[in-house]
């Protein structure tokens, strides 16, 4: 009878040292990802907007709320110049102020679908100083 409770023991350890391993290795269901080119993200440093040429792109970011619903943040936002052309133009960044939003449920993941970037100070020629960005699943 003494094996019984150390079996019983042993087995709990093992199977919570499972669901650890299991935790640190995928993204948490709980959370509220942003999307990086089909690469969830938690409070990510940096963002890649335009996956097609990975050009445009958020940088930098300090994030000073990032809840199940909404995060806001600040960083800058790298922009192709199209000077003389998009194929051949080069980057600038900008300072930005960037919100997420509107959260939607992708199979075992929550997203963020939404971005607005607002421009602070200088911003892309032709730009009226907002950004909107739409993110689908």
């Amino acid at each position: 009878m003494r094996r019984r409770p150390r079996t019983i023991l042993a087995a709990l350890l093992a199977g919570s040292a499972l669901s650890l391993a299991v935790a640190a290795g995928a993204p948490a269901a709980s959370r509220t990802y942003a999307d990086d080119c089909n690469h969830l993200r938690y409070r990510p440093a940096g963002l890649t907007l335009s996956c097609s040429d990975g050009v445009d792109r958020l940088l930098r970011m300090r994030w000073s709320r990032w809840t199940a619903g909404s995060a806001y943040g600040s960083g800058r936002a790298q922009y192709n110049t199209c000077d003389p052309s998009c194929g051949l133009g080069g980057t600038r960044a900008y300072v930005v102020r960037v919100f997420l939003g509107a959260p939607i449920h992708c199979g075992r993941w929550t997203m963020f679908s939404y971005a607005r970037i607002r421009f602070v100070g200088e911003r892309p020629r032709g730009s009226s100083g907002l950004a909107v960005w739409r993110f689908a699943c």
